[in-house]
Order: C-alpha cells, then structure tokens, then sequence
C-alpha cells in the first residue's frame, strides 16, 4: 500500500473525529443555552449565582446577565429587596413613580415590558451566533468529507 494513501486514510480519520466532537460541543452548548433560556422562563434559575459556573461564563454575555438581574431588581423593588447590584437603580425608579403620583403597576409593567424586549432581542442574538457556529462547522464538515471521498479518484486522474 503506498504510503501516502495511509497518510491520507489517518489524516482523513483525524480530521472527521475533529469535526464530529466540534458538532457535539457545539450541540452541548445550544442545548444547555436552551436549558438556560427555558430556566428563566420558569422562574428556576437564580440569576444573582449565575456567575459561579464557567459554562454561563463562556457562553452566555454579560448583557444577558445583566438585562436579567436588572428584571429581578425591578420585580422586587415594590417591597424594596435588595437582591443585586441594579437594586438600588430600580428601587430609585420605583420612588420616583411613587412621588410622580403615577400608576405605579401600569409603569412598572411597561418597564418590565421594555426590559423584556431588550432581552428577548439579547438572546436572540446569542442564538443565532451559536446556530451559526453550529452551521460553519456542519458546512465544513460536510466539505471535507466530499472532498476526502474524491481524492482517491483525483489522484488515479493524476496517474493516468
């Protein structure tokens, strides 16, 4: 057996392993965004211990982060909690609603509406930069693979 061809047969085994764990991390960290964003959605995730794991660290920004806690703070800033470091913010904001004799519920809904917005449009972003990723590197994969299975046929093209 020649011995480019057995270079080429393990460089080509190399290369698909590379891709398929590439896919499978790639899967781990949308579906474990996924089960972030459905946390949230249900009101099981605390956010203020968001920053003890590397996974949140790595993949999930800071303005994410940032957009959740200000919605905790502004949730419980009727009963002034200080749950974070935007607590003080809204509890402010809550005052100044109260002493502007406003409805303080229909201010404070369309706030939480507004907050909620940005960050649907945050997570968003995020989704499609992950499903991008996942796309260049099933795109690659798949390009490499083709273009492995032909060169065999390439390379009796050149002997002939």
């Amino acid at each position: 057996m020649d011995l480019s061809i057995v270079a080429d047969l393990v460089l080509f085994i190399t290369f698909w392993l590379i891709f398929i764990i590439l896919m499978l991390l790639v899967s781990v960290v949308l579906l474990k965004f996924y089960s972030f964003i459905n946390k949230i959605g249900k009101k099981e995730n605390n956010v203020n211990n968001v920053n003890n794991s590397i996974f949140y660290n790595l993949f999930i920004p800071v303005k994410i982060i940032n957009k959740l806690k200000q919605i905790d703070a502004l949730s419980n800033a009727p009963i002034e909690n200080k749950v974070n470091e935007f607590s003080s913010e809204q509890i402010e904001i809550y005052k100044n609603f109260k002493s502007d004799n406003l409805d303080i519920a229909v201010e404070l809904q369309m706030l939480l509406d507004e907050l909620r917005a940005s960050l649907l449009k945050l997570i968003n972003a995020q989704m499609t930069k992950l499903l991008a990723l996942f796309s260049i590197v099933i795109i690659g994969s798949i390009g490499y693979l083709v273009s492995s299975l032909y060169q065999p046929i390439f390379s009796l093209g050149m002997i002939i």
